[in-house]
């Protein structure tokens, strides 16, 4: 059955897809909203379970009932169904007959009444339907696991929610929950069928197109990171044994997607199976063996298991381990291979051969991917999915480390413990190659044997390819005797190495047409390149002389350290810098961040170049090392090339432990200095937060309300009242806790004044938050500068390398960042201000010009 998709997007934010199939006699009309249990808060648990069934249970103009009984009289079928991110509406009817079916699924969705009478019936129908739950081996199973799974984020709690939650949930609530969540800017139709897209526009405009403001933003989704097995259990519930296994699987966009789907198939999709064939068919070990790959809003999931016979529960088990370790070895087979992919792919063609199928698989990848032509090309993808692919996505998925395993058995049955041991043969963490990818198909991960990781970002038609080296140190590796140390590392690292001296470098990157230049920071260092495309192979070659060979000459040193001698000797010209050193001191206390960067004329008088290679070898590890290159590269050929220069590079892990914490002020700190300058200055810092905080994306809008020519102390200091020329706020992360900071630099006369006002304005904005006009001003700022940053392969390159090396993998970066910024909320902006700057004593440095 052949068709083709119209895609509209109403005003009010409705989509609307119309799947024309000519010929077909019958018609699926799809009701789809982005709101499911994922979405309740603590006192709501079950309450979209709860409205679907409530939209059946009559509106103003049908009653009780009536909703199934019309449909039904056009010859159609009516249901629901209600997941952890979606309530579904759907019917499907005679083909004549798709305006009235549609009409009625808008009554449904938005005119139910909520009758409380109705509220109250309907709750013991669905107190039963817990109860029928409780007595239902699979699903007390599958439940278990996912609470185990998924210790914070909603998805493990059960969409039907609790016998707690349903007995309390009051009609107000429930349709409080309803008003404000069953909104056209969450809706999606899809229509399949032989229907004409401008009548089913207009229809669903008429719907869906002219109703009040949108809901309020889904609050961020967090979860508790896995870093070993989890196993879960109950004995002596039920007779029946069972074992079931979950991995963590893949992004949505993951180009090995369709690869974990036909490992699924072939691991447990049917008689053919491995699990099958081995536990069932050949050793008798089980009455069913399966496995299946499901897909949510935060990607997909491998579940794997097993009902064992009663007397075979541990062998059982541990032949289920045994088998995916196997997998993870790569023992699958060509042949198992094609006809797993030839049976989903096959699936696929069923689906589509009925409108109803159609519907619902335009409305799932419209839903979770954006775009309704991903449901062919993730077809089509399947279809091509090779024996090294499965191999690859086995050793990715099937990792004990991302496993969460439960176990119901007999009275006196093994329990969870027990179950550990059963379980030994899983695929243990292992370094092999690897291509770890997610959220997008340019991006390629791998980790070479010795713990190095590459990160390629091709770039089609790109001119330039952009190379970053990053690894973790740089101040935080600092202490007060020997302060400056990474700063002069990042001015001699190129000054040698053991074939070229410093003018040689240079002369040999410039004659490819290249940049190289190494930095040192507060968290990191390493190295940054730039060549044409056609040069990058031979400039590597520079780079990785210069990384693994750097000699740190004594007679550069002394050049280095007279620089940094001579830039502090100037330090009077700058008073804004001795007010900041002032301030990370006062702030930080013995923590490296409290040292200035480039050290102090003692701390530099120790350093030898002895003390620059020692610091090399120790930052400059392969576990500490990541490497990501964008721009215009083939990526298969630049991992290679990259893991056979880098692969025998020395093991070792970064040697970051140890250091001093910060000491925070126990009150505030008003501080002041005089200086030869004209122009006086303020500064403010309050402890801040994490790279990897939560509330990072909310504090850094934040204080970008404040700060910008857009900023609220723009206006008002300068723009407003002439106050100042230079004013500003930000955020400052760290590996460690950072900063949060505010300054303004002024006439002297007016310095007083200009205090009073910036923190009359940090006042009001840790006490009103942002509004809603200033949050969408700077998140649409943030993101439009993650796009300017992407513009080139430099920032490219360098996103991915820093992100990946504070713990992101470098294909979740982008739509990691995207997503946190939309995440953020009005209330989340003003809980993280009042927990740093509202709550924490700041530092406040003044410098004024002497007499």
């Amino acid at each position: 059955m052949s068709g083709s998709i119209h895609r509209t997007v109403l005003p009010s934010g409705a989509r609307v897809l119309v799947d024309r199939v000519p010929g077909a006699e019958v018609v699926a009309v799809y009701l789809w909203f982005d709101v499911g249990a994922a979405d309740e808060g603590a006192e709501e648990r079950g309450a979209a379970h709860f409205v679907e069934h409530m939209v059946f249970k009559g509106t103003p103009t049908r009653g009780v009932g009536q909703v199934a009984v019309e449909i039904e009289g056009l010859g159609g079928d009516l249901n629901a169904y209600t997941g952890h991110d979606q309530t579904v509406l759907h019917a499907t009817v005679t083909r004549e007959n798709w305006a009235t079916a549609l009409a009625v699924l808008g009554d449904m969705a938005f005119a139910s009444c909520f009758d409380s009478a109705q509220v109250s019936l309907e709750r013991e129908v669905i107190l039963d339907e817990i109860r029928g739950g409780e007595d239902d081996p699979d699903r007390v199973l599958g439940e278990l696991v996912a609470a185990r799974a998924w210790k914070t984020h909603p998805y493990g709690r059960p969409v039907i929610g609790t016998w707690s939650s349903v007995r309390k949930m009051a009609p107000a609530s429930l349709r409080r929950f309803w008003k404000t969540w069953y909104h056209p800017s969450r809706a999606l139709l899809v229509v399949s069928g032989d229907v004409a897209p401008d009548r089913v526009l207009a229809e669903a405009e008429g719907l869906l197109g002219g109703l009040p403001g949108p809901p309020p933003p889904r609050p961020p989704r967090r979860e508790v990171p896995q870093a070993r097995l989890r196993t879960c259990g109950i004995t002596g519930a039920f007779d029946e044994p069972l074992v079931q296994l979950q991995f963590q699987g893949l992004a949505l966009e993951d180009p090995d997607a369709a690869a974990l789907e036909v490992l699924g198939e072939l691991l447990g999709g049917g008689a053919s199976s491995l699990l099958y064939s081995e536990l069932k068919l050949r050793r008798r070990l089980v009455t069913d063996a399966w496995a299946v790959v499901g897909w949510d809003r935060e990607g997909a999931l491998l579940m794997v298991g097993c009902a064992p016979h009663g007397e075979h529960i541990s062998e059982a088990t541990q032949a289920l381990a045994s088998v995916l370790a196997r997998a993870a070895e790569g023992d699958l087979g060509l042949d198992a291979v094609r006809r797993a992919r030839t049976s989903l792919v096959a699936a696929r063609l069923f689906e589509r051969e009925t409108v109803d199928g159609r519907a619902h698989l335009f409305a799932w990848h419209e839903a979770f991917h954006g775009d309704p032509a991903s449901a062919l090309a993730h077809e089509a993808a399947l279809a091509r999915v090779d024996l090294e692919a499965v191999c690859r996505v086995a050793r990715r998925v099937l990792d004990r480390r991302h496993c969460v395993a439960g176990i119901l058995a007999p009275e006196g049955g093994p329990g969870r413990r027990e179950l550990r041991g059963m379980l030994r043969d899983l695929p243990r963490p292992r370094r092999l190659a690897k291509r770890a990818v997610a959220r997008t198909v340019q991006v390629h991960r791998q980790v070479l044997d010795n713990g190095v990781t590459l990160v390629v970002d091709p770039v089609a038609g790109s001119p330039v390819a952009a190379l970053r080296i990053v690894a973790m140190g740089g101040m935080l590796l600092e202490r007060s005797r020997i302060a400056g140390r990474a700063a002069a590392w990042a001015r001699c690292v190129m000054a040698g190495t053991g074939t070229l001296d410093a003018s040689q470098v240079s002369a040999e990157i410039e004659a490819r047409g290249g940049a190289l230049g190494a930095f040192s920071g507060r968290n990191t260092q390493g190295f940054h390149a730039e060549f044409p495309v056609d040069r990058f192979e031979d400039g590597l070659q520079i780079v990785a002389e210069v990384l693994m060979r750097p000699t740190f000459a004594a007679q550069e040193l002394s050049r280095v350290l007279g620089e940094l001698d001579e830039e502090d000797r100037l330090l009077s010209d700058r008073p804004e810098e001795q007010g900041w050193r002032q301030v990370w001191k006062t702030l930080h206390g013995p923590h490296p961040y409290g040292l200035p960067a480039s050290g102090s004329p003692a701390s530099r008088r120790r350093l030898s170049s002895r003390a620059l290679k020692q610091l090399h070898q120790r930052v400059f590890v392969a576990e500490n090392l990541v490497i990501a290159v964008s721009g215009g590269v083939d990526p298969e050929a630049t991992l290679e090339r990259l893991g056979r220069m880098f692969g025998a590079f020395r093991r070792g892990r970064n040697g970051l432990a140890g250091r001093p914490c910060s000491v925070w002020p126990q009150q505030p700190r008003h501080l002041s200095m005089t200086t030869d300058r004209s122009q006086a200055h303020a500064l403010w810092a309050w402890p801040g937060l994490r790279l990897l905080s939560p509330e990072r994306s909310a504090l850094d809008l934040g204080m970008s309300v404040l700060g910008g020519q857009g900023g609220r102390l723009f206006h008002e200091i300068r723009e407003r009242r002439g106050l100042a020329y230079h004013v500003t706020a930000s955020a400052l992360e760290g590996w460690d806790p950072g900063a949060v900071t505010a300054s303004i630099g002024t006439d002297p006369e007016r310095l007083d004044e200009g205090v009073e006002a910036v923190e009359a304005e940090i006042r009001r904005l840790v006490q009103e938050g942002p509004t809603v006009a200033e949050l969408e001003r700077v998140r649409a700022q943030a993101l439009g500068g993650l796009a300017m940053v992407r513009q080139q392969a430099s920032g490219r390159a360098a996103e991915l390398a820093f992100w990946e090396r504070y713990g992101i993998e470098a294909p979740r970066v982008r739509t990691w960042q995207e997503e946190a910024l939309r995440g953020v909320t009005q209330s989340g902006v003003q809980a993280v201000l009042s927990a740093t700057v509202g709550c924490c004593p700041g530092v406040r440095v003044v410098t004024r010009p002497s007499g």
